[in-house]
């Protein structure tokens, strides 16, 4: 079971709040990407399954990238500050 800060409980009560998000993309022999919410359009995953994100490419700097064969870590919390 997963422990939760005070701060961050108290957060997830709150009747609206501001959702944090990343998600950290890696492959053998090619350099890890990181990307937060600044760059996700969306995230649909069942978790230990395979997920659809949706990422904004509007300074092109995607283009060239093949995020085919990835591995993604994503993480989903609560802006408490």
């Amino acid at each position: 079971m997963r422990t939760l800060s005070g701060t961050l409980e108290a957060a997830q009560k709150t009747a609206s709040y501001v959702p944090l998000y990343k998600v950290v993309l890696s492959r053998t022999s090619q350099t890890t990407q990181t990307y937060t919410k600044t760059r996700i359009l969306s995230i649909e995953h069942v978790e230990g399954k395979n997920a659809e994100i949706i990422l904004d490419n509007f300074d092109n700097a995607l283009t060239s990238i093949d995020f085919e064969h990835y591995q993604a870590v994503i993480s989903y919390g609560i802006t408490t500050s």
